[in-house]
């Protein structure tokens, strides 16, 4: 049985109750290849347009697909304690458990800006294709990147 699903641009990716994850649609830039079968413990999954990220129940998150804009470079960086994931079109965001978060890939539209290092609280989190989305335990909203109409109510 699945537990939940994501689907990026042309691929999608679900995960099994067993914590193990399988990935099926084009896989031109890798993103359906088998290096995702070593992936245990995973409690969520995200997807971008050609790139797919995995959140592991120990809070770390493992990537894999299209790194052309960086989106799966973590090389510099070490993320722990995420608790939620979201991929835009090549960006990604993390939410950590203190309720700060972190993003990497394309800055084009300034989605990956580091105009969310002052944002604290976050309980939840969402990307459109070029702009991200987070939500405050108070209920606010911030949001970043490009975003050309927003209605909320």
């Amino acid at each position: 049985m699945n537990k939940s699903i994501a689907c990026g641009e042309y691929h999608s990716v679900a995960l099994r109750d067993d914590g193990t994850i399988e990935c099926w649609g084009d896989n031109m830039f890798n993103q359906c290849d088998t290096i995702y079968k070593s992936f245990t413990n995973v409690i969520m999954v995200a997807c971008g347009t050609n790139h797919s990220v995995a959140l592991l129940s120990n809070g770390t998150i493992k990537f894999w697909g299209n790194n052309y804009l960086y989106q799966c470079d973590l090389v510099y960086k070490t993320f722990l304690c995420v608790i939620d994931i979201a991929c835009g079109n090549n960006h990604s965001v993390a939410l950590k458990s203190d309720g700060t978060l972190e993003c990497w890939g394309a800055n084009y539209f300034n989605q990956c800006d580091l105009v969310y290092k002052s944002f604290t609280n976050i309980i939840k989190i969402a990307c459109g294709r070029h702009y991200s989305v987070a939500l405050r335990n108070d209920g606010t909203i911030e949001c970043w990147g490009i975003i050309q109409i927003m209605n909320v109510i």
